[in-house]
This record gives C-alpha cells, sequence and structure tokens, in this order.
C-alpha cells in the first residue's frame, strides 16, 4: 500500500508541484526506512494492527495526553489533526486526521505559514519520541518478492521525482538484494526471510520485478537492470505463457499440476500481473526491437478491450497499457558525455509516454544503434520508427514531444 502511494504522490508532485505531496513521500519513505526496512535492504511484509490486544492502540491518542505533551502548541495540533468529533475514534482516543489546508489553520491562529509548519513538525517529534516509548505492534518480516518490487518502483519513481540520492542507493540496494537472494539465476522466489528463499515465484512477482527493474535501468543506465528485466520475460514466455489465450498463467509450467491453472486478468489492490506484462512487453520491444513483445502485448490488450470500455475501473492498468499503444511511446535517446545531466533534466517533468535510454559511451543496445557521435551529446526523438533529426538540448526535445509527430 505505501509502495504504491509514493508512486502516485512523487508523479501528482511532478505534475502539479505541489509542496504537501512531497512531504507525504518524504514521511513515507522515512516511516519505511525506520519500520519497515530490513538491514539487507530488504522491505517486510506488514506491521499488525494491534498492540497489547487493542486496534491502533499504538497510534492514538487521548486529549489530556497531547495537552500535556504538547503545551502551549496542543490548541493549533487539534485544529490542524481534527482532534474533536471528526477525529474520534473511541474510549476517549483519538486519530490524528486533515481535512484543512494549512492556509486556513494558519489563519485561524493568526500565524504565518512556515510558522505554522514549524510548529507542527516540533509537535510531531515529540509525539514519535514518546510513542517510541509505548509496546510496539508486531512486525511481520516475511519479505515478499512482488511487494518488494513495488517498494523499489516506488523509491525510483521518487528519485526521479526529488532527485535524492539517498532513495537512488535504497532501490540499488534492494534490487541488488532481489537479483542476489531473491532469485536463482533468473528464477525468482516469492518469499524471502532469514537467509532463505523459497516457493517458486507467481506471475506477479516477474511482472513487477521485471516493471522496476526496467525503471531502475531508465534511471540509472545501468544495462545489467534491463538485462535482467529481459531474461525474466524470457522465463515467463517459456514457462507462464499460454499460446492459446494470448495470456500468461499466474504459475510456473514447473510447479505442482493444480486442478486449474488459473489467469489473473482484472486489476484489484495491486494491477493484474497480465495487465503489467502487457506494459512491459511494450517496453521492452522499444529496447531490444522485438515486434514478437507488441504483437503479444496487442493480443493480450485485444482479449480485455471490451472489458476496458465496460468495467473500467476494474481494468485500468489495461487502458493505460492500451493507451501506450494507441499513441505510441516516445523513444528518447539520449548518446553522449552529459547524457545523465539531461536526463535529470527531463526528469523534472511528469512524461508518463515517453521511454528513455541514456548513456555517455557507446554500448551495444539496439536502441542505441548509431546514434553516437564523438565529442557531442545528441537527444533523439523517435516514434512509430520514425525518427526526428536529433537535437542538442533538452528545451528543444520537449518542444518535440509536445507536438506529436
Amino acid at each position: 500500500d505505501n509502495a504504491q502511494l509514493i508512486s502516485l504522490y512523487s508523479n501528482a508532485y511532478l505534475i502539479t508541484k505541489n509542496n504537501l505531496y512531497k512531504q507525504v513521500v518524504y514521511e513515507t519513505l522515512d516511516f519505511i526506512s525506520n519500520e519497515m526496512t530490513s538491514k539487507e535492504g530488504g522491505f517486510n511484509s506488514a506491521l499488525d494492527a494491534d498492540s497489547e490486544g487493542v486496534e491502533g492502540k499504538f497510534y492514538v491518542w487521548k486529549k489530556t495526553e497531547l495537552e500535556i505533551h504538547l503545551g502551549k502548541h496542543a490548541a493549533v495540533f487539534f485544529d490542524y489533526y481534527n482532534v474533536n468529533e471528526l477525529g474520534y475514534w473511541e474510549d476517549d482516543y483519538y486519530i490524528l486526521l486533515r481535512d484543512k489546508e494549512d492556509e486556513e489553520i494558519a489563519s485561524m491562529h493568526n500565524l504565518q505559514e512556515k510558522h505554522l509548519q514549524s510548529i507542527i513538525v516540533d509537535c510531531k517529534k515529540i509525539l514519535l519520541d514518546q510513542r517510541n516509548n509505548r509496546i510496539r505492534p508486531g512486525l511481520d518480516d516475511k519479505q515478499i518478492c512482488s511487494w518488494n518490487a513495488l517498494m523499489l518502483k516506488g523509491y525510483v519513481d521518487a528519485y526521479v521525482a526529488f532527485d535524492e540520492e539517498e532513495f537512488l542507493k535504497a532501490a540499488l540496494k534492494n534490487a541488488k538484494l532481489i537479483a542476489d537472494k531473491f532469485s536463482s539465476g533468473n528464477h525468482l522466489f516469492r518469499i524471502y526471510k532469514d537467509g532463505n528463499a523459497k516457493i517458486n515465484g507467481f506471475l506477479e512477482d516477474y511482472a513487477l520485478v521485471i516493471e522496476a527493474f526496467i525503471a531502475v535501468y531508465q534511471c540509472t543506465g545501468d544495462l545489467q537492470w534491463l538485462t535482467k528485466a529481459k531474461s525474466m520475460t524470457g522465463i515467463l514466455m517459456e514457462e507462464f505463457y499460454d499460446g492459446e489465450s494470448g495470456m500468461f498463467y499466474f504459475t510456473s509450467i514447473k510447479d505442482r499440476e493444480l486442478i486449474a491453472r488459473k489467469m489473473e486478468i482484472q486489476d484489484n489492490v495491486i494491477s493484474s500481473a497480465n495487465s503489467i506484462m502487457a506494459k512491459n512487453l511494450i517496453y521492452l520491444s522499444h529496447y531490444y526491437s522485438i515486434p514478437e513483445y507488441v504483437s503479444i502485448a496487442k493480443q493480450m490488450i485485444t482479449n480485455v478491450a471490451t472489458d476496458i470500455i465496460k468495467n473500467t475501473p476494474w481494468y485500468s492498468n489495461w487502458a493505460q497499457a492500451a493507451l501506450l499503444l494507441k499513441h505510441t511511446l516516445f523513444e528518447v535517446v539520449i548518446c553522449g558525455k552529459d547524457a545523465t545531466k539531461f536526463y535529470k533534466e527531463f526528469s523534472k517533468h511528469f512524461l508518463p509516454d515517453v521511454l528513455f535510454a541514456f548513456a555517455s559511451a557507446e554500448i551495444y543496445l539496439p536502441v542505441f544503434e548509431q546514434r553516437f557521435v564523438k565529442d557531442e551529446t545528441l537527444i533523439y526523438i523517435c516514434r512509430d520508427n520514425s525518427c526526428l533529426s536529433p537535437v542538442k538540448t533538452v528545451d528543444e526535445a520537449l518542444q518535440l514531444i509536445k507536438n506529436p509527430f
């Protein structure tokens, strides 16, 4: 849940530049780092809702507690977090619930917004210190492959949005853990705990790891992650793909035989593994020039086209995949010594229909073929197998993307 929210708020910030969204990302990742991350860089599954046999006890407060701990700032804090009938929980306890902008609360208390924000930060530090004295909820420290991939993608999206090196470090540490400990060769395991990996990976695990590794490649230019994504896709084609239906089974052909091998189609709390794979195939087809991948993705989307229209909320990720095919991804290929710098300029913009590849020195990947020019950094914009003349600035490239050809 936190992983997907981090991606959502990071992208929302790129669109709106709303600092509230940035605050949510930073505070959520602080929580993940402090409460949910192992020493190896893996992400634990969950914290119990209960502590001492009472639901939510670790997180709720009585008014008297808040007044004692916060002193003169209690009144501001009460309005800010609705310590009133709206935030009332049960048994004289309150949850901290916001529904007003800083501007409104500051006006109510005749404060400057910056002063208000400083007060709230101080109050939260005080309460965090106090809460750390409580009996903690139990931690489920098993690590699930697909959930780790979601959080890896969340860290990448946060790094892209905010250029925070600590986010990239956490992402790379987790990516390495997945590659080293959740994997045997390029086969994935579902669960990792106490140094042991077990249970063959499901389609969901592969699809989300492939998606995350593509994202890691796009923001680092490190080809190993794209190579791993392609290798895992090869395993899916061999062990999970059903040529008759054009979809992927949820379990591998190597798993023990079940009464029926199911296929996960509808998008739910987590997008369906098949819809994620349709998008992955589209991206990989562009990087490696594999027409078969596009054909498979097209067939998958065709299979659910009627459902996308009739039941869009349950097929929203499929709808995104359909848009990637209908409007065609832009390929932005950056070649030359300033490639990383140029990519970081691009990353300040929300560009959901753009695929990035950048390298400072010539490497083998079909998308880079014949595009390096000595002593120059060039940006190539391509679409539908058609490329415009290369440009030398990000501003020029953005104008080409904003005016589709």
